[in-house]
C-alpha cells in the first residue's frame, strides 16, 4: 500500500507521541531569537559567494596551480619534450646561412617554432576537461563565479608557458644561426612566449565550449589546423582567395610566424647584403626574400603581433569564462526498452518458470530427499543441482541447526534488504558445468618495494653486521671471564660454542633484514609481503565472504587466487577438484567480477551479454541456445526489464550504479562459470541495491557454484546470508576461517572464547563488531582486544580442523576428479571470434555519433573550406613560380596532416575506454588479441573510405588539380592510406602509453617531427646529411612525396625562381627529391607502414598491460 508524504506528515503530528509532543512545546514556547541583533549572514545579502572577487581568483589560483605541480608526469614530460625536440629541430635547421634558398629554410624555421609552440597547447584539452566536470559541482554549490575558474586556469598556465619558451628560444636560436644580438633574441623570446599563451587559452575556451572530449578533439583539430593553414606559409598571403582572407587576419599563429620573419629578415644581417640578380634594383636580400613569400617588410610588424597575441589571450580567456558560467553538463538520455521485445522475453520466462515448476513436482513425487553429488565428483558435467529450499546454500553447520534461509527469530522485524535479499528465484542453470572444489594452501605474496634504496638497504645492512658482531663480541667477553672462573675446560667449551649462541637482538635484526619486517627500514626493504600463508577452500554452493580492514590484501588474495596479477612473486599452492590450477583452463572456468564495473558503453545490456555468452560458451551451442541462456541469466539477476537499454558511460549515461553492478556479474555469469569471483560487489550502493545484487550473488550460490566474495563493512542481512567466512588483517594474516552460523553464532562463539573480548551488543552489527574487536577498523563502539588474532587463529584448534580438511580435499579430489582440460585457450575459433567482436564494434561505432558523425561532418565541411582556400592553385601557371610550387605543396601538407590529426585525436578517447574493457576480456580469456586487432581495423576502413570519397573529389576538382583519371584516383588511394595510417597510429599511442593524457602529448610531438621531417618545411636536399635518414624513416614524408609527385613530378612547364628557370618536374627532383617513377613504389611504402603499425599494435596489446594489479 503507498502512502502519500503528507499523509505520514500528518500522521506524525498528530498520531505519533513524539510528533505531538514537540507539536505541543512548539506552541507553548515559540521559538525566539538569541538577541534582538542577530549576527550579520556569513554570505552577504545580493551575493550568491561568500569570498570576494580578488580572494575567490587568489582562492581558485592557488588550487589551481596545485593541481599544475602535482602532474608531475605531465610537466616532466613537457619539459622533457620541449628540450628533446628543440635540440633535433635546431640540428636539422642548424647554423644556416645568407642566401636567397637559405631564408625559405629560415622561413620553415620560425615556421616550425610557432608550430611547436601551438603544440603545447594540446595538454590543455584533456586537464580542462576533467575540470569541467569538478567545476560544475563547484557552481552548483556556489563556491566561487565563473570568473575565478576561468582567470585561475589562465594565470596557472603562464609559468609554464614561460618556462617552455625560455627552453625552447634558448635552444632554437642559436642553433639556428638567427641574428646574435640581446634585443633581438628577447624579441624571439616575447613572440613566443605570447603565441603559447594565445594558443593555449583558444583550446581551453574550446575544451570550454564542447560537450565531451571527441567533439572537444574535433573541433580543436578543425580550429588548430585551419589557422595553421591561413598563417601565411602553407598558401602565401597574396594567394589566398578575397573570400577567405578574413582567416588570415585572425590567426595567432599568422601574426606569431610574420613577427618572427619580420624580427629575422629587417636585422643587419640581412638587410645588408644586396637582392640577387633578376630581382629589383635597390633591394636587400632581406627584403627580398620577405618579398617572395608575401611578408610584410615594415617593423611594426612586430609589434602588431604581439600585441595581437596578448589580446586573443585575453579575448579568449574572457569568453572561456562567459562559456563555463552559462554552458550545463550533459543530461543521460532516457532508455526505454522495446516493449514488444520485452514482452516475449517475458512470455519465454515464464515458459521456463512453468517447466521448471512441473520438473521439480515430478522430482518431488520421486523422493522426499535429492542426494547431491559430493564436490569431489565434480570433473564429470552435471546438469542441475538441486536442493531443498530450507537447505538452498547454506553450509553443513547450518543443516545441521536445521536453519533455513527465510527462518527469522520470532518478532524480528524484516528490512527490506532483507526482504530482497529473501525473495529468490529458484533457478537452475540449463547448461552443464564443472562443480568445483577450490583449496589454497600457505598462499604468500611479495611485490617490488617502490620505496627500496640501495643506500639504506647497505645502511640497515652494516648496522645489522654492527650489531650481530658487537653481539658476539659481548658474548666472547662473557665467556672468557666465565672461564678465568671456571676453569679452562669449560671456558674452553663455551667459547666453542659461542658463535651458535648469538644474542637475540643481533639474531632477530638479522632475521628482519632478511625477509621479515622487524626493525628494518621500509626503504631497506627490496619486497613487501602481502600475503602470509594462508589457508582456505571453497565447496559447491557454498558461499565465502573474504573480509579485512582497508590494506588487509583482501582484492589480493582473490588476484592471486583468480591468477589476476601482473607483477610480483606468488609462493604456496592453489588446486582445483585436487589438481594443480592450470592457468589455461582455470581462466575458462572461472569468473572474476571487478570491483570496477567496467563495459562498453555502446551495447545494450542484452549484447554485452551475448558478447560475452557467445564468446565463452563451448561451440556446440548454437546461437539460440546461447540467446535462451542469455536470457535466463538476466532473469538471474533482474535485468529483464532493462535488457534493451544502453550500457552508457558511468556518471554520465545509461545504468544506474546498482543495475550496471548486476551487468558486471551477469556478464560473466553467462560464461556459465564453475567457480566465480566477486570484488566488493556492494561498494557504493544503498542498501536496497546491495540487497539486490546479493540476491543475485545468493542465486548463484544456489546453483551449485563455488562463489567467492570480498565484501567491506556490509549490513546485517547481508553479512548473514554469507555460510563461510575468511577474514585477515594487513600483511595477509590469517584471523578467523571458519563457518558463520546461523545469526553468525559460530563465529561470534569463536571471538568470545578469547578473554577480554567485549560482548555483543545487542542489535549491533556481528560484522562490525568483529572488525573493531580484531582492530580491522576505527573503533568506534567497542574497545580493540589487545590479543595477537593472528597467532591465535594458528595455535586454535579451528586452524588444526580447517588445514586438515584443506588437504583432506585435495586428496579426495586428486583420486576421484580428473584435471580440468580444454582443448585450446579461446572456446570459439578465430573467425568467430573476428565477426562477434566487428558486429559488437559496428553497433557501438554506429551509436556513437559523436566520433563518427563529427569527422565525416569535420571532412565535409574541411572539404568545402580548403577548395575556397585554395581555389585555382592546382592549376600551376607557365611559367610558374616558387609561390606556385609552394602553394601545391601547401595544399597536400596541410590537408593531409590536418584530417590525419582529426582521426588521431579522435579516435584516442574511444579506444582508451576500449583498452580497459579489453583488458577485462583478456583475463577471461574471451578472444585472441589478433582478432580483436582485426576487427577494429575493419570497423574503420567504412568510415575512412567515406572521408576519403567526401574530401578528394571535392578539394580536387575544385582546386584546379590534374584531372586524369590515374592522377585522381591514385590521389584517393594515397590519402585513403594517410588516414587510416594516422587512425590506427592514434589507437597505437593509446596502446602504449599509461594515459589517454600522455598519449595526446606524445601524439603532439610526433606529429612536430612528422612536420620537422616530412620535406615541406626544409627539404630533403637542404636537410644535414646526418638527418636524411630521418625523412625516410616517417610516413609523412611518403604521403607528401605521393601526392606531390602525382601532380607536378610530370610536369614540364617551366619555374622561375632566383633569375633562374628550370621545368616544374626538375625542380621538384632537385628541390624537393621527388621521381615521377616511384610514385607506385609510394603505395606500397604506405601501405607496409599501415600494415606494420596494425600488427604492432596488437602486439603491444598483447604484451604491454599498464593495469597494474
Amino acid at each position: 500500500m503507498l502512502v502519500s508524504v503528507e499523509e505520514m506528515e500528518q500522521a506524525f503530528w498528530t498520531q505519533n507521541p513524539h510528533g505531538r509532543k514537540m507539536a505541543s512545546e512548539l506552541r507553548e514556547q515559540p521559538l525566539q531569537p538569541l538577541s534582538p541583533h542577530p549576527a550579520p549572514p556569513l554570505v552577504p545579502k545580493g551575493s550568491r559567494f561568500a569570498l570576494g572577487p580578488a580572494e575567490a581568483v587568489a582562492a581558485a589560483t592557488r588550487r589551481q596551480m596545485t593541481l599544475v605541480m602535482r602532474d608531475k608526469v605531465l610537466l616532466k614530460g613537457r619539459i622533457m619534450q620541449v628540450i628533446v625536440l628543440g635540440l633535433l629541430t635546431g640540428s636539422l635547421f642548424y647554423n644556416q646561412g645568407v642566401s636567397l634558398i637559405a631564408s625559405r629554410t629560415m622561413f620553415g624555421a620560425c615556421f616550425m617554432s610557432t608550430l611547436f609552440m601551438s603544440f603545447g597547447g594540446f595538454p590543455q584539452l584533456p586537464v580542462t576537461m576533467e575540470l569541467k566536470k569538478v567545476w560544475f559541482k563547484h557552481r552548483a554549490a556556489g563556491f566561487y563565479p565563473a570568473y575565478a575558474q576561468g582567470m585561475a586556469m589562465a594565470l596557472s598556465q603562464l609559468p609554464l608557458s614561460t618556462l617552455e619558451s625560455i627552453i625552447f628560444s634558448l635552444i632554437m636560436y642559436f642553433m639556428v644561426n638567427f641574428y646574435r644580438q640581446p634585443g633581438y633574441f628577447f624579441t624571439f623570446m616575447l613572440i613566443m612566449a605570447t603565441c603559447s599563451m594565445s594558443v593555449s587559452s583558444l583550446f581551453r575556451y574550446m575544451a570550454c565550449l564542447c560537450p565531451n572530449m571527441v567533439v572537444a578533439n574535433a573541433a580543436v583539430g578543425f580550429v588548430f589546423v585551419f589557422l595553421i593553414l591561413t598563417s601565411g606559409f602553407a598558401i602565401v598571403h597574396k594567394s589566398i582567395p578575397p573570400w577567405m582572407i578574413w582567416a588570415y587576419w585572425i590567426s595567432p599563429q599568422g601574426y606569431a610566424l610574420r613577427a618572427l620573419v619580420v624580427n629575422e629578415m629587417v636585422s643587419p644581417k640581412w638587410q645588408d647584403v644586396p637582392a640577387p640578380p633578376g630581382m629589383s634594383a635597390g633591394l636587400s636580400l632581406g627584403d627580398a626574400a620577405l618579398m617572395s613569400f608575401d611578408f610584410y617588410r615594415e617593423r611594426k610588424w612586430i609589434w602588431i603581433g604581439v600585441g595581437f597575441l596578448i589580446g586573443s589571450f585575453i579575448v579568449l580567456t574572457y569568453t572561456s569564462i562567459i562559456s563555463l558560467a552559462f554552458q550545463q553538463p550533459e543530461v543521460p538520455t532516457a532508455q526505454i526498452p522495446d516493449p514488444e521485445d520485452l514482452q516475449k522475453a517475458r512470455h519465454r520466462a515464464e515458459e521456463r518458470h512453468a517447466k521448471l515448476v512441473q520438473e521439480e513436482a515430478v522430482t518431488a513425487a520421486e523422493a522426499a530427499v535429492i542426494e547431491v553429488r559430493p564436490p569431489s565428483a565434480g570433473a564429470l558435467p552435471m546438469k542441475k543441482l538441486q536442493k531443498l529450499p530450507q537447505e538452498v546454500g547454506r553450509n553443513k553447520h547450518s543443516r545441521e541447526e536445521g536453519a533455513s534461509v527465510g527462518s527469522n527469530p520470532p518478532g524480528m522485524v524484516v528490512s527490506p534488504s532483507l526482504a530482497a535479499l529473501q525473495d529468490f528465484n529458484e533457478i537452475s542453470s540449463s547448461l552443464p558445468f564443472t562443480p568445483i572444489t577450490l583449496v589454497f594452501q600457505d598462499l604468500k605474496y611479495w611485490v617490488p618495494n617502490p620505496a627500496y634504496s640501495r643506500r639504506a638497504a647497505k645502511a640497515a645492512a652494516k648496522a645489522a653486521a654492527e650489531a650481530n658482531q658487537a653481539g658476539i663480541d659481548t658474548h666472547a667477553r662473557t665467556s672468557a671471564a666465565a672461564a678465568a672462573g671456571a676453569g679452562a675446560t669449560a671456558g674452553k667449551t663455551d667459547i666453542e660454542m659461542a658463535p651458535n649462541k648469538l644474542p637475540a637482538t643481533a639474531g632477530a635484526t638479522t632475521g628482519a633484514t632478511a625477509g621479515g619486517d622487524g626493525g628494518v627500514p621500509m626503504a631497506a626493504r627490496e619486497r613487501l609481503q602481502l600475503l602470509s600463508g594462508i589457508t582456505g577452500y571453497n565447496e559447491p554452493g557454498v558461499l565465502l565472504a573474504l573480509m579485512g580492514g582497508s590494506g588487509a590484501g583482501k582484492t589480493t588474495l582473490m588476484d592471486v587466487i583468480a591468477g589476476r596479477k601482473t607483477i610480483g612473486e606468488i609462493g604456496g599452492t592453489i588446486t582445483v577438484n585436487g589438481h594443480q590450477a592450470d592457468p589455461r583452463a582455470w581462466s575458462r572456468v572461472m569468473g572474476y567480477v571487478e570491483q570496477f564495473d567496467i563495459h562498453s558503453p555502446g551495447q545494450t545490456v542484452e549484447e554485452a551479454l551475448q558478447f560475452s555468452a557467445r564468446l565463452r560458451l563451448p561451440r556446440s551451442l548454437s546461437d539460440s541456445q546461447v540467446r535462451a541462456y542469455v536470457e535466463e541469466v538476466l532473469e538471474i539477476v533482474d535485468l529483464l526489464p532493462l535488457m534493451g537499454a544502453l550500457v552508457g558511460s558511468p556518471g554520465a549515461s545509461g545504468l544506474s550504479v546498482e543495475a550496471r553492478k548486476r551487468l558486471t556479474i551477469a556478464v560473466e555469469l553467462v560464461a556459465n562459470p564453475s567457480c566465480i569471483f566477486l570484488d566488493e560487489p556492494t561498494s557504493g550502493l544503498d542498501a536496497r541495491a546491495a540487497a539486490i545484487v546479493m540476491r543475485a550473488v545468493r542465486n548463484v550460490a544456489c546453483n551449485g557454484r563455488t562463489v567467492m566474495v570480498t565484501i567491506h563493512q556490509p549490513s546485517i542481512e547481508i553479512f548473514e546470508s554469507f555460510d563461510d567466512l575468511l577474514l585477515i588483517q594487513r600483511g595477509g594474516l590469517t584471523t578467523y576461517f571458519g563457518p558463520l552460523g546461523r545469526h553468525s553464532t559460530d563465529l561470534i562463539a569463536y571471538f568470545m572464547a578469547v578473554p577480554g573480548t567485549p560482548t555483543l551488543p545487542a542489535g549491533f552489527n556481528p560484522a562490525t563488531w568483529m572488525l573493531e574487536v580484531t582492530g580491522g577498523s576505527m573503533a568506534t563502539v567497542l574497545n580493540r582486544v589487545d590479543v595477537d588474532w593472528p597467532a591465535h587463529y594458528a595455535a586454535s584448534e579451528l586452524a588444526v580442523k580447517n588445514n586438515a580438511r584443506a588437504q583432506a580435499l585435495v586428496d579426495e579430489g586428486f583420486k576421484t576428479a580428473r584435471a580440468l582440460e580444454v582443448g585450446s585457450r579461446y572456446a570459439m575459433p578465430f573467425g568467430t571470434q573476428v565477426r562477434v567482436l566487428l558486429r559488437k564494434f559496428n553497433l557501438a561505432y554506429w551509436r556513437a555519433p559523436g566520433y563518427n558523425f563529427m569527422r565525416v561532418g569535420m571532412t565535409l565541411v574541411t572539404s568545402f573550406i580548403y577548395a575556397a582556400v585554395y581555389w585555382g592553385e592546382g592549376k600551376v601557371p607557365n611559367p610558374a613560380t616558387i609561390a606556385n610550387v609552394q602553394n601545391v605543396m601547401g595544399i597536400m601538407f596541410a590537408s593531409s596532416n590536418f584530417l590525419g590529426m582529426i582521426n588521431l585525436m579522435s579516435v584516442m578517447p574511444v579506444v582508451g575506454y576500449e583498452r580497459v574493457v579489453f583488458y577485462r576480456e583478456r583475463g577471461a580469456s574471451m578472444y585472441n588479441p589478433f582478432a580483436y586487432g582485426a576487427a577494429i581495423a575493419l570497423v574503420e576502413m567504412p568510415y575512412l573510405l567515406i572521408q576519403a570519397l567526401i574530401f578528394v573529389p571535392i578539394i580536387y576538382f575544385m582546386i584546379g588539380f590534374d584531372p586524369l583519371p590515374e592522377q585522381f584516383f591514385y590521389y584517393i588511394i594515397v590519402f585513403f592510406e594517410t588516414i587510416a595510417f594516422y587512425t590506427i597510429f592514434g589507437q597505437t599511442l593509446v596502446y602504449i602509453t599509461p594515459a589517454q593524457t600522455i598519449a595526446q602529448v606524445v601524439g603532439g610531438g610526433f606529429n612536430f617531427l612528422f612536420n620537422v621531417f616530412n620535406g615541406f618545411i626544409i627539404t630533403y636536399p637542404d636537410m644535414p646529411s646526418g638527418w636524411r635518414w630521418m625523412n625516410r624513416a616517417v610516413p609523412p614524408t611518403w604521403i607528401l612525396y605521393g601526392l606531390g609527385i602525382s601532380q607536378l613530378g610530370n610536369d614540364d612547364g617551366e619555374l622561375i625562381y632566383g633569375g633562374t628557370s628550370m621545368p616544374v618536374n626538375e625542380f621538384m627532383k632537385e628541390r624537393f627529391g621527388y621521381r615521377y617513377d616511384m610514385r607506385w613504389w609510394v603505395v606500397l611504402i604506405l601501405l607496409a607502414y599501415v600494415l606494420v603499425l596494425r600488427v604492432g599494435s596488437i602486439l603491444a596489446l598483447k604484451y604491454w598491460n599498464f593495469l597494474r594489479r
